[in-house]
C-alpha cells in the first residue's frame, strides 16, 4: 500500500511530463493562474502542483514574475519533445 492509499489521498492518473504539459497550456491560456486553479483543473492537489512548478522552474521552463497577488507566470521554454 502506497503512502497515498493510507492517507486516503487519491493521485493523479497524469505522469510528471503530461502534468508538466498541462500545466504549460493552462499557464499559456492564463498566465495570472493559481497554484489552486493549476491543482483543480488537472485534478491535483496543491502540493503536487507546487511539486511540479518547483521542478519546472528549477529547469528553467517557467518563471513566476511579481507579488504573489499581482503577479504571472511566464513561460521560458518548452518541455522536450517525447521521442516514440
Amino acid at each position: 500500500m502506497t503512502m497515498g492509499m493510507k492517507m486516503g489521498i487519491v493521485l493523479s492518473p497524469f505522469s510528471s511530463p503530461n502534468s508538466q504539459k498541462k500545466i504549460l497550456e493552462i499557464i499559456e491560456n492564463n498566465p495570472n493562474v493559481t497554484r489552486k486553479e493549476i491543482a483543480s483543473t488537472l485534478g491535483l492537489s496543491v502540493i503536487g502542483t507546487r511539486y511540479h512548478l518547483n521542478r519546472m522552474k528549477d529547469a528553467g521552463l517557467i518563471r513566476y514574475v511579481g507579488t504573489s497577488r499581482k503577479g504571472h507566470w511566464e513561460i521560458l521554454k518548452d518541455l522536450p519533445e517525447e521521442k516514440e
